[in-house]
């Protein structure tokens, strides 16, 4: 029928059109542009920024545990939501992060089971097998709440815009960046344009065989 022959051509499209997008966008805003000399920080905006893994330092920078295709590690950002550098981490597993009393950024290796501890100019310091303690006190439990405190300042995180809470007045100090957003929208719109087209394919061929099947 002519209405799916069209119904096949636009889900193509759509298709070929997101993954060109993202594809652009990922090459533009996460290809490598090297280390950041002297330290462990990379000149890399892995995209995820805003999920519900993160913490906050003494200076308000925020920092987020990233998990994509890309690569794994955590992304900082400062206390007005600009991009600064990200902390690549070389894992096969999930991570979570969290920034200590003294500044110290904390990111979980859940495959290893291992809490490698970096200093604030991202070099390892030591690394942690036994971390019951910090397990208790609320790392990486964390992942799973959405607010933060930190002297005496709270930080809500909601669908990825978080929002300081100080002396009673609320100010916004980050938003998923717009090339994020579209990356996200392109990546969504090419997973359920390959899905459709799937059952586009897959269905009619089904429904053929059963009638072969029952002639």
């Amino acid at each position: 029928m002519k209405w799916l022959r069209v119904l096949t051509a636009i889900l193509i499209v759509l298709i070929v059109v997101s993954l060109t997008m993202t594809i652009i966008l990922t090459q533009h805003y996460e290809s490598y542009k090297g280390a950041i000399k002297g330290t462990g920080f990379v000149y890399q905006e892995f995209a995820g920024a805003g999920g519900i893994s993160y913490d906050i330092d003494d200076f308000g920078n925020i920092y987020f545990a990233i998990e994509t295709t890309q690569g794994r590690g955590v992304t900082v950002y400062n206390n007005q939501g600009k991009y600064i550098y990200t902390l690549p981490k070389i894992t096969s597993g999930g991570i979570r992060v969290k920034i200590d009393k003294d500044n110290s950024i904390l990111v979980y290796d859940i495959r290893e089971e291992l809490i490698y501890v970096y200093n604030e100019k991202g070099i390892v310091i030591k690394v942690i097998d036994d971390h019951s303690q910090l397990l208790r006190g609320g790392f990486p439990d964390s992942y799973n709440q959405n607010i933060r405190e930190r002297n005496g300042i709270r930080y809500i995180n909601i669908n990825g815009t978080i929002t300081k809470e100080e002396n009673g007045f609320k100010t916004v100090v980050f938003t998923v960046p717009g090339w994020q957003t579209w990356n996200g929208a392109c990546s969504l719109v090419m997973i359920l344009s390959i899905v459709a087209l799937f059952f586009r394919i897959a269905v009619p061929l089904w429904i053929k065989a059963i009638k072969a099947r029952n002639d």
